[in-house]
């Protein structure tokens, strides 16, 4: 009984301060599920989805298989954007990572929010030619229910999509149930041990 109170408050100690990776399906490998929603002009596509008109072959999003958010859809006027929410521990630090690109001929400006903290980042593509993704990150401290987000606002035609991929949420986990379970379990066991011991010292 002893050595199962111990265990229990060891795992007790060492579960709030394991990292753990935040979001689903942050490669967007399927579609937008797991949790992302998403509004306006905004699609999963794979390179394959570009050929033969931009030229995707040999680097980084060139891969055929590699799945990426497409914002815009190159023409189109208005906000596009993807979200998803999480749940982290307040006071926290965590850490948002991601890899940015586009397709086209111009510029898109594309705002990344985690936490209150927001950043606006500049993707240029390259002329229709092969686009290479990349990567971006910031931090911002856990409120204990957050989401990150991702805007694009288009103000008109600019024959460029802009490109996200490998959103990652990485810090401290919040513990499951079983975890806070074992956790009251294992300091009331710490407790009545040390009272008992307290009780033999006195007699």
């Amino acid at each position: 009984m002893k050595t199962m109170l111990l265990a229990a408050a060891a795992l007790a100690l060492a579960a709030p301060v394991q990292a753990a990776e935040l979001i689903t399906n942050g490669g967007f490998e399927a579609g937008l599920a797991g949790g992302w929603t998403s509004s306006g002009q905004v699609a999963v596509n794979t390179a394959a989805d570009y050929h033969p008109c931009c030229g995707t072959f040999g680097s980084e999003p060139a891969f055929t298989n590699n799945h990426f958010v497409d914002f815009g859809s190159g023409n189109t006027t208005g906000t596009d954007l993807v979200s998803q929410a999480f749940h982290d521990l307040a006071g926290s630090m965590y850490t948002v990572s991601f890899d940015l690109g586009a397709f086209g001929a111009g510029t898109n400006n594309i705002t990344a929010e985690a936490g209150g903290v927001s950043q606006t980042f500049t993707v240029t593509a390259n002329d229709n030619a092969d686009t290479t993704f990349h990567p971006q990150t910031f931090s911002f401290l856990g409120t204990g229910t957050d989401f990150v987000k991702f805007t694009v606002v288009a103000t008109g035609p600019d024959n460029t999509d802009a490109l996200l991929d490998n959103v990652s949420v990485s810090g401290v986990a919040v513990p499951e149930p079983a975890t806070w379970a074992m956790m009251l379990v294992g300091f009331g066991g710490l407790g009545a041990m040390l009272r008992r011991r307290r009780a033999h010292a006195f007699a």
